[in-house]
């Protein structure tokens, strides 16, 4: 991949909106990767937000100890909304996000010259991260993953971690945020989360990989692996824990239609459960805890 920086007069990208879709329940999913939540505006919005709490609950975008990266990658960058941060930070490097879906923000800047420009350095570029990353050996010097466990099997974790580390170069950063199932929250929490637990089986997720991540760093071979944990308590009233109920709540409402539609609860009962856990999320301690790990390419 040759490297691509905008300019003033530049039009080409290498984005594009040629990703499938269906619709479920009312919700946009996409329609060619087993994402177990809905693919829309509602829910770039939730990410947009998650993207800040993680952003508070780890006092800035990474843990890596980068001095001055000159080539980013974003595995799964969702919205872009942290590539595009990254690109701005570090405006010597060059930052590629890769997604199965362009990001909205990226299609609305490109056609609406008043919603502003993207970063001369930020680049997105489609693909299916599960099929392998379309990029050489040693292409980046820091290669990121967030929150992807709800879009990639359990199965596929070990090829991704080392297709990861294949395109970093050596001495190069590779970096995972993932969550663990959040625990306590009331009986309804604890029973809408069987429910989830239901549907991540019945696709072959692996939700809640925050705990294996390590694991998948050391297995790459990856050295000066360190990790950083975060717990977040919903009922603490800090400004995290707000953040941290209504993306918890949110992210819930999401995945409801696909609960439905797989049979694994009715949809009254859903309701029921989910209106008792908006009320419950604040009230009882519900702990989710947030595992950042970092490991450098041999």
């Amino acid at each position: 991949m040759g490297w691509f920086r905008r300019s003033s007069t530049t039009t080409q990208q290498t984005g594009t909106t040629g990703a499938r879709f269906g619709w479920l329940r009312g919700r946009k999913r996409l329609a060619e990767a087993p994402y177990l939540l809905p693919s829309d505006f509602v829910e770039g919005n939730r990410l947009d937000m998650q993207h800040y709490l993680l952003k508070l609950a780890y006092s800035g975008n990474y843990i890596a100890p980068l001095q001055s990266p000159q080539s980013i990658v974003d595995i799964g960058c969702g919205t872009g909304r942290w590539a595009r941060e990254m690109a701005l930070q570090f405006p010597q490097a060059n930052v590629v996000g890769i997604d199965i879906k362009e990001p909205e923000a990226d299609v609305a800047a490109r056609q609406v010259a008043d919603l502003g420009r993207l970063p001369d350095n930020y680049v997105f570029v489609q693909g299916n991260v599960l099929q392998g990353l379309p990029f050489q050996d040693a292409t980046f010097d820091y290669t990121h993953m967030r929150f992807l466990s709800l879009a990639l099997p359990r199965g596929g974790w070990p090829p991704l971690v080392n297709e990861m580390a294949r395109v970093t170069q050596r001495d190069g950063w590779i970096e995972i945020l993932e969550f663990n199932i959040p625990t306590g929250g009331g009986p309804a929490f604890e029973q809408i989360q069987v429910y989830w637990r239901a549907l991540a089986d019945k696709f072959g997720m692996h939700p809640g990989a925050g705990s294996a991540v390590k694991g998948y760093l050391d297995g790459a071979g990856l050295r000066n692996v360190q990790e950083r944990i975060v717990r977040l308590d919903t009922a603490d009233r800090s400004r995290t824990a707000r953040m941290a109920a209504v993306d918890l709540y949110t992210g819930l409402a999401s995945s409801g239609p696909a609960m439905i539609a797989a049979g694994i609860v009715p949809k009254d009962e859903f309701d029921r459960l989910y209106a008792q856990v908006r009320d419950d999320i604040t009230r009882y301690n519900t702990i989710w805890e947030l595992h950042a790990v970092c490991g450098q390419r041999a």
